[in-house]
């Protein structure tokens, strides 16, 4: 439940009800604590509080908390299932299928060489091949 002074101060930074909706709860709270600025740098920054994130490898789970980009409370799965994604923001890959019925679904990219591919990275060699993230929003065709 946000209070009446988070509120405010959400709405003096223009954040949006489809803003607020990427977000979680904590992270609405958080941001209300924040200065009017620093909302705005963070919302422009495209800043999503992942609900789940989708992956088996240990090196980019360590990356991906070392950076920040999610908590060490963050639901973590190997192998996704409708159930597991079905209307959240998803960090990691998914099939086009889940993908179409998460929220967004956002990748981590990486620019891996040859020699590295199809082997375990770890947190060092994946933050040395990090390009940054994508995320989409897949609507599957009629």
């Amino acid at each position: 439940m946000l209070n009446t002074r988070t509120l405010n101060a959400l709405h003096s930074a223009g954040v949006t009800i489809a803003d607020a909706q990427r977000l979680s709860g904590d992270a609405l709270v958080k941001l209300g604590k924040l200065g009017r600025s620093s909302i705005r740098d963070i919302l422009t920054s495209k800043v999503v509080a992942y609900d789940i994130v989708v992956t088996r490898h240990k090196g980019l789970l360590e990356f991906l908390r070392n950076k920040g980009l999610i908590s060490s409370d963050t639901p973590t799965v190997g192998h996704a299932q409708l159930k597991d994604v079905e209307g959240l923001h998803v960090l990691g890959i998914l099939p086009l299928n889940l993908a179409a019925k998460a929220a967004s679904i956002t990748t981590v990219d990486l620019e891996v060489p040859i020699e590295l591919r199809g082997k375990e990275l770890s947190a060092e060699q994946t933050a040395q091949h990090y390009v940054g993230l994508t995320t989409y929003r897949i609507t599957a065709a009629k």
